[in-house]
């Protein structure tokens, strides 16, 4: 065991690193992404319905939320192809997408089926199969423009990307 000066000096280092920036305990909540982290279903205040079709789009394609919501996605797939919704930032979906062109499909009547091995959900990421619904539920707790997307090859491309505007919680006026 370390002696008690040489303990302190050692987790100096970590209290200076959490109490340093005001959001610094925050960003390092488990899970915790740039636009948010997965939320939790029993603190939902909000759900959004999202049509997911053949013609590649979502219904609706822009959604406005206040930082700090827990949200609640029900995803109907309304087509005959595999679709999925994943939540980011458009940077990353970019390097998403060309992970998953690395990701072996299997051409079907349907349209293109993703090998058994790699069709899991990730967090912000949900697959939803031809006529099912499935739900994401997600803490958007940092404000900005993010992206949401269907990764599946050509689907993307086509353009089933829609927006997320996450509004900033008003700063309280000080007095002087």
């Amino acid at each position: 065991m370390l002696p008690t000066s040489r303990r302190t000096f050692m987790a100096l280092p970590l209290l200076v690193l959490l109490a340093g920036a005001p959001g610094a305990a925050r960003a390092a909540a488990k899970g915790q992404l740039p636009w948010g982290l997965p939320g939790d279903a029993r603190q939902a205040r909000r759900t959004f319905r999202i049509r997911m079709s053949d013609d590649m789009r979502f219904t609706p394609d822009r959604i406005r939320v206040n930082e700090g919501d827990t949200v609640r996605f029900i995803l109907h797939n309304a087509g005959k192809l595999e679709h999925e919704m994943a939540i980011g930032t458009r940077e990353k979906l970019d390097e998403r997408m060309a992970a998953m062109t690395q990701i072996p499909y299997t051409l079907h009547p349907h349209g293109p089926v993703r090998a058994r091995t790699h069709a899991h959900d990730e967090p912000g990421m949900v697959h939803v199969m031809p006529g099912a619904t499935r739900q994401l539920v997600w803490k958007f707790n940092r404000a900005g423009e993010f992206t949401f997307a269907c990764l599946i090859p050509g689907q993307y491309e086509a353009g089933m990307i829609g927006t997320i505007l996450v509004l900033a919680h008003a700063q309280p006026r000080r007095r002087h």
